[in-house]
């Protein structure tokens, strides 16, 4: 087991070396702000909802509450394109304005084309173009970078000031960018009959039906919880990936509601943190075993788990390495994601088109992310059967330290 755990820690800081994937991640953190932004607009909007002794906002002034809503969501594959490109630039050693400048501009040409009527065509801005946005942000600073290597740049006198030197010094290689990824759009257009982005929406259309799936979610919320039994950051190791589906799906949904639709998806962003992050319900627990040890952790880690921290308690107890206690982990946790997701899959729970951060303590965090009463409902059950999960495992263990604590003391 120790090898196993030795072997999966090296293939994480393998990843964490992994420049262009740090690059994602960091890039697509972001849009947090955005979309929480975003989000409290779309929460004033919902306040009759929310408040049924409310009044109903006029047609008029709900437009003008949801058009930061619409707008901030609207916008994200353009943040993205931007930040991406940023973060990339500093890993490589060249300018990350001048990069970001310039993805950001390659990727409105090839994701918001002029229409017969001489208008953009917005449709890619937002989370429709964030994968696109990555790609420009991750091969246009590539392509910068080669370009600074083999010195085909304009060189500047050393007496010019370096805010003019590198604006020049981005002229070729941001000229390469541009017209690279151009081509690139009209082939695909010519070819496939679809610009760029469309048809790396049609490429990953299969992950993103496979993302709403129940299957899927539980096999993330596995193996996350999997590893964090093991001592390894599990979030860490997957979020490359999983950070930009999510909030992707996240953003589709709010464009669905902004254009009066159903909103496609059931795996979001904020129901990740529904299912996976309830933690102070355990510590409660603790606090009445007969152990010390767990009576001690349980006082440490009730107030940060409240906020959904949870190292107090995977390392306090500890659950890393000590199987008795990983095993509730898993379940309780599996346990959440299937009534979660099947509670909104029915109908019973409204799907999420917002995100706030998770620290928010539940239910309350359920209930503002879905707009819905009922979230206190589900959350009741969650509690329920995570404390019928919990309790056996953690009596076993609450014996097994007694036992070791009386053994010490004598």
């Amino acid at each position: 087991m120790q090898n196993f755990i030795e072997t999966l820690n090296k293939f994480t800081e393998k990843l964490d070396r992994i420049a262009w994937l740090n690059s994602i991640r960091t890039g697509v953190m972001a849009t947090l702000p955005l979309i929480i932004i975003g989000s409290i607009f779309n929460i004033i909007s919902s306040l009759p909802t929310l408040l049924p002794f409310l009044p109903e906002f006029s047609p008029s002034v709900s437009a003008a509450i949801t058009l930061p809503y619409t707008v901030t969501f609207g916008v994200v594959g353009i943040v993205v394109a931007f930040s991406v490109a940023y973060q990339h630039a500093k890993t490589k050693g060249i300018s990350p304005s001048f990069a970001g400048i310039i993805s950001l501009v390659t990727f409105i040409l090839v994701a918001a084309p002029l229409t017969e009527a001489g208008d953009y065509s917005g449709g890619y801005l937002g989370s429709a173009g964030m994968f696109t946005g990555m790609i420009i942000g991750i091969i246009g600073v590539e392509i910068m970078a080669f370009f600074a290597q083999k010195n085909l740049m304009i060189k500047m006198p050393a007496s010019v000031p370096p805010s003019v030197s590198e604006s020049f010094e981005a002229i070729i290689p941001g000229c390469a960018v541009v017209i690279t990824f151009y081509i690139l759009n009209l082939i695909c257009a010519r070819v496939s009959g679809q610009i760029l982005p469309g048809l790396i929406s049609a490429i990953l259309s299969p992950l993103f039906k496979a993302s709403n799936s129940l299957g899927f979610f539980l096999l993330i919320l596995f193996v996350i919880n999997g590893f964090w039994a093991l001592g390894i950051h599990g979030f860490n190791i997957i979020g490359s990936v999983l950070m930009p589906l999510i909030m992707s799906n996240t953003a589709a949904n709010a464009a669905a509601v902004a254009a009066g639709q159903e909103m496609p998806y059931i795996f979001t962003a904020s129901l990740l943190f529904m299912a996976g992050n309830f933690y102070w319900l355990i510590p409660l627990m603790m606090m009445h075993c007969k152990s010390e040890q767990l009576r001690a952790v349980g006082k440490v880690a009730l107030i940060p788990a409240i906020f959904s921290i949870s190292e107090p308690i995977v390392f306090g107890a500890p659950i890393v390495g000590n199987p008795l206690m990983a095993i509730p982990l898993i379940l309780y946790e599996l346990f959440g994601g299937l009534l979660y997701y099947v509670a909104t899959q029915i109908g019973f729970l409204n799907k999420s088109a917002v995100f706030f951060a998770s620290q928010i303590p539940h239910p309350f965090f359920d209930y503002i992310s879905t707009s819905d009463f009922r979230a206190f409902i589900v959350f009741a059950i969650f509690a329920a059967g995570t404390y019928l999960i919990w309790k056996p495992f953690l009596a076993a263990y609450d014996k097994q330290l007694c036992e070791k604590e009386k053994a010490s003391a004598n």
